[in-house]
């Protein structure tokens, strides 16, 4: 399955289905069965509860609240002890800060850090300007 989402012009999935079009790309389109499997996800109980939650923090906080304002809320509401954090290696220092952050408030937290430069640049075979690191 490809995914366009990102070059798609017409967002049917923003709308009740049958408002828009949907396009001849779009994996509602191409992958009959997807929906289907979707809903089976959700009659999960566990799954019902995080999805509740997540749309009652969206609906009263989206474009309104910081991003790191709605995460707090979601795991407040939730009950949740232990946050977890992904990152790039660019953005590591950022979540160091917020790490501690949470830690200093009683929350565990950790985290994982993607390795986004392997291969080593160097082995593809550009020059050592062409680094974000010359000399490494």
């Amino acid at each position: 399955m490809e995914l366009k989402c990102a070059v798609c012009r017409v967002q049917s999935c923003r709308e009740e289905p049958g408002v828009k079009p949907v396009p001849v790309f779009c994996p509602t389109a191409t992958e009959p069965g997807m929906l289907a499997e979707a809903r089976q996800v959700y009659a999960d109980a566990e799954t019902q509860r995080l999805a509740r939650t997540a749309a009652q923090v969206e609906a009263e906080g989206y474009c309104r609240w910081p991003r790191v304002q709605e995460v707090m809320e979601f795991a407040y509401r939730l009950g949740v002890s232990h946050l977890g954090v992904a990152t790039c290696v660019g953005l590591l220092y950022e979540a160091i800060r917020f790490k501690d952050s949470r830690e200093a408030i009683g929350f565990e937290a950790s985290g994982v850090c993607g390795m986004g430069a392997w291969p080593p640049r160097g082995n593809l075979g550009g020059g050592d300007g062409e680094k974000s690191l010359p000399g490494k």
